[in-house]
């Protein structure tokens, strides 16, 4: 299936999520993440948009166990990395998403984890996006630990790789 067809198939399963349902889902990623997020003190993470996995309350517990929080933004088509002390100091830009103040920007291989959204990802850990690349281009060099979340039902046998495409290191569901 080719990737437009499979990007919308899959963001309109994410629309029909069921709430309550959604909320479980989160709070078992959470749970997850958190005994993955201990090992690490710099963690690359993302605001959630949408009907994504939820990040808020994986960020404030990044930030609460005094751990350094790095966040995107998209900067002439490119990803770059800044770190931020408090949720309060994000606002919204590009494409509607919430990204942090350009005061503290950091070499993406300073991060030791990154937390990458996604929305469908396959058996091998390829993930697909929302079809800018932006992250693929970004975690190209990287050599810390990619780490995917989505919701159970967003696992596809349809996915095509392209030469361009990064394989995660691991991949949290809610099952």
């Amino acid at each position: 299936m080719d990737k437009p067809i499979l990007r919308k198939l899959m963001i309109e399963k994410r629309h029909e999520y069921m709430e309550e349902d959604k909320k479980n889902s989160n709070k078992i990623i959470f749970d997850k993440l958190k005994n993955i997020l201990t090992q690490y003190e710099n963690i690359g993470s993302y605001y959630n948009f949408d009907d994504e996995v939820d990040t808020v309350n994986i960020n404030n517990w990044i930030l609460a166990n005094n751990k350094n929080l790095y966040l995107p933004k998209v900067n002439n088509g490119k990803i770059d990395f800044y770190k931020v002390n408090d949720l309060k100091d994000v606002h919204e830009g590009t494409f509607g998403v919430m990204e942090p103040n350009a005061d503290h920007f950091t070499d993406i291989n300073n991060i030791e984890c990154i937390i990458v959204p996604m929305v469908a990802f396959n058996n091998e850990n390829y993930r697909l996006g929302f079809g800018k690349a932006h992250y693929d281009f970004a975690l190209k060099d990287y050599k810390g630990f990619k780490l995917g979340i989505a919701y159970y039902f967003q696992k596809t046998n349809y996915l095509e790789i392209d030469p361009h495409d990064v394989k995660m290191d691991k991949i949290i569901t809610d099952i």
